[in-house]
């Protein structure tokens, strides 16, 4: 995957630009490309980085690794108001989920006079938040996973959201915003539960964005690898 992205247009394009402006571009290290030689020599998979919240911190980046199996989603637009002094200001705010289906989601929140701009700026968001969540099993381990590994609960104001595992046929049981956000991550089975005033949306698609990130905070032995130098998975 690192190799495609530095062969990509993208990259191609820049070096082109800067080839013409400077005649000693090649004498010099492309940050880009310095980035991406550290990513190599200390991660064996891009799973790791998402693991340890190195997020790709490029959009571009999220198009070129993720390019064909990403969905955009808008979850919520709404209109909101401040009070200036030469009257009320409205403006346009706009949620995006992105997701794969895999078990990676984003997610992005921006308000802008223009609607068009808040769009596209919250579609950018949600790149740079792009991270992976850990899916598992319901007893049978056959085929792909279906649910979340473990029980998991996020918080954002007063909303606290609980996404519990669920058997494989029973489908996502959660409210319109919750499954949304869950839907796109590529979890097909759970059950939710919500705590608060959940009458505000933004903040409850916050708390099941923050839910789904917990999911890796518990260590199961499959993810030793990850988390230590030494694999003591080979010891059970």
């Amino acid at each position: 995957l690192f190799k495609n992205m530095l062969k990509s247009k993208y990259f191609i394009n820049i070096r082109r630009k800067y080839k013409k402006i400077n005649k000693k571009f090649k004498l010099k290290v492309y940050p880009r490309e310095e980035i991406y030689n550290n990513i190599i020599n200390n991660f064996d998979n891009i799973n790791e980085m998402f693991f340890r919240f190195i997020g790709l911190k490029m959009n571009h980046l999220i198009d070129i690794v993720f390019s064909n199996s990403l969905t955009i989603k808008k979850v919520k637009i709404s209109t909101v108001t401040r009070q200036t002094r030469s009257g009320r200001q409205f403006r346009k705010k706009v949620c995006i989920v992105i997701g794969d289906f895999r078990g990676h989601v984003g997610l992005g929140i921006k308000s802008s006079l223009n609607y068009y701009e808040a769009l596209n700026s919250a579609i950018k968001r949600a790149k740079l938040n792009f991270t992976r969540i850990k899916r598992g099993f319901w007893e049978d381990t056959s085929g792909r996973p279906h649910t979340l590994a473990s029980r998991c609960s996020g918080k954002f104001g007063s909303v606290i959201i609980n996404i519990i595992p669920a058997p494989r046929g029973k489908g996502i049981k959660a409210a319109r915003y919750q499954y949304d956000v869950i839907s796109v991550s590529g979890v097909h089975d759970c059950y939710t539960k919500s705590f608060g005033s959940t009458k505000s949306s933004f903040n409850t698609i916050q708390a099941t964005y923050k839910a789904l990130l917990l999911s890796y905070s518990f260590n199961s032995p499959d993810i030793w690898r990850i988390t230590t130098n030494k694999n003591f998975s080979d010891l059970i």
